[in-house]
């Protein structure tokens, strides 16, 4: 099963789930357009590497943690300031503690969210599939749970959530929001806090009108775009 593994608890209705979730807005590489870039005489052009003016094979170069002296230390022996204070090394989230819950206009009014990612009922890595399917049936009764809840009290579940495996300093928080798709079937999904909006005034009879661009002197370059 695709995505990352995620608990997610919450005591006010009892929930305790195991979960994937998976980025909605993922692209596959196979969709990707493959751009190549050209000298003027045609040939394929890359960004290298450069080491006292003679370009590096592909992997040669190394990242290490050097001090001023010049001492290399492993990154287990090193700890993280900000302004005069020890600060902790954020990963990505295991078990997503629910915080409580805010009401959806608010959500949606109030802030801008990052990427979105579906959460789908996880089978716990067990071997046999009878115990997978009765583990994947429980979390998604667990699931439906909170879905039913969020649908009918217009809410959103909060809670701090870090997807990205890549460590860092910033934490987030994820909005955990229920779907209906094609009006018949559920989905829960977490849309990660971004930013809040800043409303500085309100503009009226403002309109978006779409117009075509001629991009290069000679027209005849093509602009990408995902349709």
């Amino acid at each position: 099963m695709a995505g990352y593994k995620l608990h997610i608890i919450e005591g006010t209705l009892n929930l305790n789930m195991n979960v994937r979730f998976e980025n909605l807005s993922k692209i596959k590489s196979s969709t990707k357009p493959k751009v190549e870039t050209k000298a003027p005489n045609g040939n394929i052009v890359k960004q290298t590497t450069i080491f006292q003016g003679t370009p590096l094979p592909a992997g040669s170069t190394q990242r290490k943690w050097m001090d001023t002296d010049g001492k290399e230390w492993a990154k287990g022996d090193l700890s993280y300031w900000l302004e005069g204070d020890e600060i902790e090394e954020l990963t990505q989230t295991k078990v997503l503690e629910l915080e409580g819950f805010q009401q959806m206009d608010s959500y949606m009014n109030n802030y801008i969210v990052g990427p979105y990612y579906e959460l789908y009922p996880c089978d716990n890595s067990l071997k046999k599939k009878a115990d997978r399917d009765i583990t994947i049936a429980q979390n998604r009764n667990q699931m439906f749970k909170l879905w039913e809840y969020l649908d009918k009290e217009n809410v959103v579940a909060r809670g701090e959530f870090n997807a990205s495996t890549r460590p860092g300093f910033i934490s987030s928080d994820g909005f955990i929001r229920a779907v209906r798709v094609n009006g018949t079937k559920w989905t829960l999904e977490i849309a990660q806090f971004k930013e809040e909006k800043i409303f500085n005034h309100i503009q009226e009879d403002r309109r978006l009108i779409a117009e075509p661009v001629t991009v290069g002197s000679s027209g005849t370059k093509k602009k990408v775009r995902m349709i």
